[in-house]
């Protein structure tokens, strides 16, 4: 059997190491996504909660996971602006769930 590789220049050592302090810097000092993920706070079965506007503190789901059922709280006032999830799917602990975005007094 032949294995034929495309032509072109073969990649060698890299002379100079990349600065990953600058890039973080500049990815720090960029704009940050105007919307927050609200994650899952254990492993289980989701269920969505029926409020698509939330207050600090709203419950916005539930897992269900062997006999105890704990809530999926918004930290941040706001609106459900996507589900990442859908009722009764199987979440990991700390998975988004859903995508909220943050009222202006809640956005910083």
């Amino acid at each position: 059997m032949t294995i034929s590789l495309p032509a072109g220049p073969v990649p060698g050592p890299v002379s100079e190491e990349y600065d990953w302090d600058a890039e973080l810097s500049a990815a720090v000092a960029g704009e940050l996504p105007e919307w927050r993920l609200v994650v899952a706070p254990q492993r289980g079965i989701f269920h969505a909660a029926a409020a698509e506007d939330s207050q600090n503190g709203t419950v916005v789901g539930h897992i269900e996971a062997r006999r105890d059922r704990q809530a999926i709280v918004a930290p941040w006032r706001g609106a459900i602006i996507e589900w990442l999830v859908q009722d009764g799917d199987p979440v990991g602990l700390g998975q988004p769930v859903a995508r909220l975005l943050p009222d202006d007094a809640d956005a910083a």
